[in-house]
């Protein structure tokens, strides 16, 4: 059985370079220290879904990407009030 993936819409070469800065951003916080593929992949995809409502700012994707790893990375940071804030306003399930 194939797998058929749906997208709202495409993002054009704009939208691809901050998407990819943001998570270049991500993986340089999560470190070399061997994080698994998985939590890539969750960050990842908490990056396009903010784009997908409309965030386009690379440092605020980067943080919304790494609060999907919560609370082991927003918990430990200095300001992490804030930034849960910020991203409980953009996914409130978070």
């Amino acid at each position: 059985m194939a797998m058929v993936l749906s997208f709202e819409r495409f993002l054009d070469a704009h939208e691809v370079r901050i998407k990819y800065d943001a998570l270049a951003l991500a993986c340089a916080q999560l470190g070399a220290a061997g994080r698994p593929h998985r939590a890539r992949k969750i960050v990842a995809q908490r990056i396009i879904e903010a784009m997908e409502k409309g965030e386009r700012d690379p440092t605020r994707l980067c943080i919304f990407g790494l609060a999907a790893l919560e609370p082991m990375i927003i918990g430990s940071s200095k300001d992490g009030a804030t930034e849960s804030a910020e991203v409980r306003a953009l996914f409130p399930a978070a």
